[in-house]
């Protein structure tokens, strides 16, 4: 994973519903273990006679316990977060206090207090449970950075000198690993959504191929059918001598001809089911539309990309020529293969000044800007170590791009 996301950008997407649901249902989990943990524990002071840490025992245990149901109830974990460690916070803070002149040390407790960073992170995501996380920082520097210390338990001098330090480290360090695992869950989330996208996509031109053959096979019956009668009426004229009338109705049966839609442009199945779909779209919206394609069946491309880059050139161009009147709407596309490159020229009327960013890529004219199109195209040739140009001249838009496979 090469991307990177701002802080920002991942505070966003940590609200996003399916991530917190996620959180809600660990830390539902980690309540729960939390909870059985302090029950367990409290076995042992009993049979000791320690009965005011068995008491600090059931009461974390009993705490956490509380903030489960909570949790289940309004389903907000942050919040639960903060009176979850709030609590705790303070049920600790009694314990080191009442229990400041014990024989055996305290170390234990903040041992364990020190991984409060990466449950309140992993928890409550990178800015909230940074916040969380500082109570067990103030925490630390009330009892070993201020005059407490003088009152409680010794903790010894590396201890109170360095825990709140070593806090904030362990914090720096939660943070850094929850960004990567939050990225990460941003990154295949983003990926997911654009898999699902092109498949659907997918499916669609598929769906209208299949529409486009039927309705292939249903003009070809017609015309198989009625064949003879028009054999019988250009025999009548020619017997007649009127080959004016001949001519044109050989005009008509030529119109006929062209509802079969091409199928076949070039040797590679992909580009042709692309071109044939994305022509049947331009022929529908009256614009004068012509094909060159010369591919081999296999080049050295990602199908996914070479779609995406036929497919958004195309749609670009008959996005463009719906805003010419209908009898200056062209289109010219060139697909070629040739010593290893893979070259394509998309040109249609334009009868409007496209302005250009600073990365040479035209701005969307639409009412909702978006670009995504022509950045796409730019960013997959350059993956393969090509590249893509967008010009216009008078009323005539180019787009060419160059990629190597």
């Amino acid at each position: 994973m090469k991307k990177k996301y701002t802080y920002r950008q991942l505070i966003l997407a940590e609200r996003d519903p399916f991530i917190q649901r996620q959180k809600i249902s660990a830390f539902n989990a980690l309540l729960q273990i939390m909870a059985l943990l302090c029950f367990s524990l409290v076995i042992s002071p009993i049979t000791s006679g320690a009965w005011k840490l068995a008491v600090v025992y059931l009461g974390l245990g009993t705490w956490f316990l509380i903030n489960d149901l909570f949790l289940n109830k309004i389903k907000n974990h942050i919040l639960v977060l903060f009176t979850t460690l709030t609590g705790a916070y303070l049920i600790l803070a009694y314990q080191f206090w009442i229990e400041r002149n014990m024989e055996f040390g305290m170390d234990a407790y903040w041992l364990w207090i020190i991984i409060v960073p990466f449950i309140a992170n992993f928890s409550g995501g990178i800015f909230y449970g940074n916040i969380a996380a500082l109570g067990g920082w103030i925490l630390a520097v009330i009892f070993m950075w201020s005059p407490v210390r003088d009152l409680v338990q010794d903790y010894g001098t590396n201890m109170t000198t360095f825990y709140p330090i070593d806090y904030l480290c362990v914090m720096i360090v939660a943070s850094c690993i929850q960004y990567k695992m939050t990225s990460y869950q941003l990154f295949r989330k983003e990926a997911e959504s654009e898999l699902a996208f092109r498949q659907k996509e997918r499916f669609q031109r598929m769906e209208e191929q299949i529409t486009i053959y039927e309705e292939n096979e249903t003009n070809i019956r017609k015309l198989k059918h009625d064949i003879r009668h028009f054999n019988r009426v250009l025999r009548a004229y020619l017997k007649d001598g009127e080959v004016g009338k001949a001519l044109e109705y050989l005009d008509q049966i030529a119109g006929k001809l062209e509802d079969v839609k091409n199928t076949n442009y070039c040797d590679n199945k992909l580009i042709n089911g692309l071109l044939t779909v994305y022509v049947s779209h331009a022929k529908k919206s009256k614009c004068d539309i012509k094909v060159k394609a010369i591919v081999p069946e296999l080049i050295a491309i990602d199908a996914i990309d070479l779609t995406s880059i036929i497919a958004n050139a195309i749609e670009n161009a008959a996005e463009a020529i719906r805003r010419v009147e209908e009898e200056k709407r062209y289109i010219r596309v060139s697909i070629i293969y040739d010593a290893g490159k893979l070259k394509i020229e998309v040109k249609n009327s334009c009868f409007y000044n496209t302005k250009f960013n600073d990365d040479g890529l035209p701005q969307s004219s639409k009412v909702v800007k978006s670009g995504i199109g022509t950045k796409n195209i730019k960013e997959l040739a350059e993956k393969y170590g090509g590249f893509a140009s967008f010009k216009q001249k008078d009323d005539i838009f180019v787009m060419k791009a160059i990629i190597n496979c």
